[in-house]
């Protein structure tokens, strides 16, 4: 099997975009929408922009667990290929 997922940066993109205004919602219903802004930021980093997700994850999330949060999604993204 081979991962040709990079070829598609324009699909990539997008479902980028769609995570992003997925989380704005979530954050909107009372949801701290976490899981969207990992999704999102391995979207990202596929697309060669990881250091302006982290950017912009970090501006987003504010809650008081955020730099648990922060190490414990730079781990997950190391371990799953994202961050090499």
């Amino acid at each position: 099997m081979i991962n040709v997922t990079r070829r598609y940066p324009q699909l990539i993109n997008n479902h980028a975009s769609e995570l992003w205004q997925t989380f704005l919602e979530a954050q909107k219903q009372g949801d701290d929408g976490k899981g969207f802004l990992a999704a999102y930021l391995a979207d990202k980093y596929l697309l060669g922009q990881g250091q302006d997700g982290w950017q912009r994850v970090q501006q987003a999330y504010k809650k008081s667990e955020r730099t648990k949060y922060f190490a414990d999604l730079r781990k997950f993204l190391r371990e799953t290929g994202y961050i090499e």
